[in-house]
């Protein structure tokens, strides 16, 4: 049987929808993100044997979004965005004994020429209210997407080299290893949407994501792992995210038009996975990843042009 691509399964919501919302945003979004791994793939001896960190990242992000309303209720959306991180900091720990004691190595970074982004897919039902609550809407919704993070480690300085580590304190050369993260999978949210008038619209959604977790690392001054593909990590994990709305009429010139602001607050998280190594003989050795954890939030404004 010949396959269908997705977007022609699809195309029958938008063909018959009754009105078509396409708009851009540009905004600001804040992240840090943390991992470890553990000694052992049973997560002892040490507990916690390396463990990275990013703080303080700020994004400038684009995003794209597209909503088609059928007559019959039925909701299909499209978004996308894309991020570049312009300013943040990475610290890279290792340890000897268990709960982050013993430290013989860190390292504190920069993170240059990085990007985050996301694409989603959903398909919802809107529910008007009648009577008092005509000015609410509730729209349920089921989807799938992608985040993802590409990390790049640059600018190399030593804090802590003890217990016999050789690298000395200081600035070193050459660091530009890259980490990058994908988590992928179902959600399912609900939106409300208020109408209180002067065509004014207030929206707060709410999703839970399914994701499964995975990333691949080159550590470029690690000569005994392979390249380009030094780990990889896997896991499952949840996310939450946290959306408010604000959608006022555009100028009277444009009536097709409506300005639109917009906060998110999103929460990600990895169960315990496993991390496994490449080494630059062809062998491979596995650990546990403790946890992935990633906290994001951002505000942005644009438009929304109805056909």
């Amino acid at each position: 049987m010949r396959r269908v691509p997705i977007w022609c399964a699809l195309l029958p919501a938008v063909a018959g929808a009754a009105d078509v919302d396409l708009g851009m945003d540009l905004g600001y979004r804040a992240a840090d993100m943390r991992w470890s791994i553990a000694g052992t793939s049973s997560g002892c001896c040490p507990n916690v044997l390396s463990e990275l960190t990013w703080d303080n990242l700020e994004v400038a992000e684009l995003s794209l979004h597209l909503k088609s309303f059928t007559q019959s209720g039925l909701v299909f959306s499209a978004e996308g965005a894309y991020g570049s991180i312009y300013s943040g900091d990475n610290r890279d720990s290792d340890y000897l004994g268990d709960n982050r004691s013993l430290e013989f190595t860190r390292s504190e970074n920069a993170t240059d020429g990085d990007a985050m982004w996301y694409g989603s897919l959903g398909l919802g039902w809107r529910l008007r209210g009648t009577g008092v609550g005509s000015m609410a809407t509730l729209v349920p919704w089921v989807g799938y997407a992608q985040h993802g993070q590409d990390l790049r480690i640059t600018d190399g300085y030593q804090t802590v080299s003890a217990y016999g580590f050789p690298q000395p304190l200081g600035p070193f050369d050459g660091l530009d290893s890259t980490y990058r993260s994908r988590w992928t999978g179902p959600w399912a949210g609900l939106d409300l949407e208020l109408e209180p008038g002067a065509g004014v619209q207030l929206t707060l959604g709410m999703q839970y994501h399914w994701p499964d977790y995975y990333a691949k690392a080159n550590w470029n001054l690690r000569y005994d792992y392979a390249h380009p593909v030094s780990f990889e990590q896997k896991a499952d994990g949840q996310g939450q995210v946290l959306r408010l709305g604000l959608s006022l009429p555009g100028p009277a010139a444009a009536p097709t038009l409506r300005w639109r602001i917009d906060a998110d607050w999103e929460r990600w998280e990895s169960d315990a996975g496993v991390d496994r190594v490449f080494f630059a003989d062809g062998t491979t050795a596995t650990t546990r990843l403790n946890e992935v954890v990633l906290n994001t939030w951002s505000v942005s404004a644009g438009f929304d042009a109805r056909f």
